[in-house]
């Protein structure tokens, strides 16, 4: 689950869980908050996302333990992904449960997420229950769940693929950056829609711009060869990989595959998982046979 840019995490969190902006003014809020009230604490919490992350988190602790939705899908993003506390994946999942078990559409996505996502073998990954929890949370109105229900169809998790249906779904949440960096990788592919280079450049750097760095991924491939903002984007995808990230290192192993850098890639993509090793075993058998031929081709005609 990635992290949501900082600088636009209030409106996220808003949209996130189906939340309403607090109306009222400034004081007003602190001093509902200063009173205990939960919705008051959730809003009043991301006004510290960009200077005090601690105070933050606890204003929102004291909201989720009033059992306030919200506040509980937050926090439990927060401790799943670790982001600016120590990583606790139990805790995460707990509060998701208890916030889905409390207003199951505004915190199916939460739920539906983690149980996406792989968690090293404890358990949690549970694929069909992701797909109904997202499929649940997007026919509610939530945009985080359509967004990710369109990565379900986009790789078939849970369900057959279908990627005009996944394409469909991530033009209905552009607002979220995350949706732009898929649409940006089918429009680079030809997935669900017209391949269109162009049209990638657009959707990954307007999701670059809306603070999602993920976009680098897909601009890596787009930005002219040796230039400056290529250099930035092979960085980040490079430090990405380095700490842990399968899908980066797919992509840089990718990359380098196809610069040639042959020998360079193969660590990388056996560090992108499953399906990057796939990849590096067509990739290196295809090359073996265009050796082997070479070889035979030489022979021939130098038996000639």
């Amino acid at each position: 689950m990635d992290p949501f840019p900082k600088r636009y995490l209030h409106s996220y969190a808003i949209s996130f869980c189906g939340e309403v902006e607090f109306a009222e003014s400034e004081e007003t809020l602190r001093e509902r908050a200063e009173n205990g009230n939960a919705s008051a604490l959730f809003h009043w919490a991301y006004r510290f996302a960009l200077t005090d992350w601690a105070q933050m988190v606890s204003l929102l602790e004291r909201a989720a333990a009033q059992k306030y939705v919200p506040a509980m899908t937050s926090l439990a993003a927060i401790y799943w992904n670790g982001d600016g506390v120590p990583e606790d994946r139990e805790t995460g999942f707990r509060l998701a449960e208890e916030a889905y078990a409390l207003e199951p559409v505004n915190a199916a996505h939460s739920l539906g997420t983690m149980c996406l996502l792989p968690d090293n073998g404890s358990g949690r990954q549970d694929l069909e229950r992701a797909f109904s929890l997202l499929l649940e949370g997007g026919e509610g109105g939530n945009l985080f769940a359509r967004a990710n229900l369109g990565y379900c169809f986009l790789k078939g998790i849970g369900t057959r693929k279908d990627p005009e249906r996944a394409v469909e779904l991530f033009r209905q949440t552009e607002v979220i950056g995350n949706s732009k960096i898929y649409l940006a990788y089918c429009a680079l592919y030809g997935i669900g829609m017209k391949q269109d280079r162009k049209a990638a450049q657009k959707y990954a750097q307007d999701a670059l711009e809306l603070g999602w760095k993920g976009a680098f991924r897909v601009l890596l491939f787009l930005y002219p060869k040796g230039s400056q903002e290529q250099k930035e984007a092979c960085a980040y995808v490079r430090k990405m990989a380095l700490e842990g990230d399968e899908a980066s290192a797919f992509i840089y192993g990718v990359w380098l595959f196809n610069r040639m850098r042959i020998l360079s890639a193969v660590p990388w993509l056996w560090r992108g998982g499953w399906g990057a090793r796939k990849v590096l075993f067509v990739r290196g058998s295809l090359a073996l046979l265009g050796i082997i031929w070479c070889f035979w081709y030489f022979h021939l005609w130098s038996a000639e």
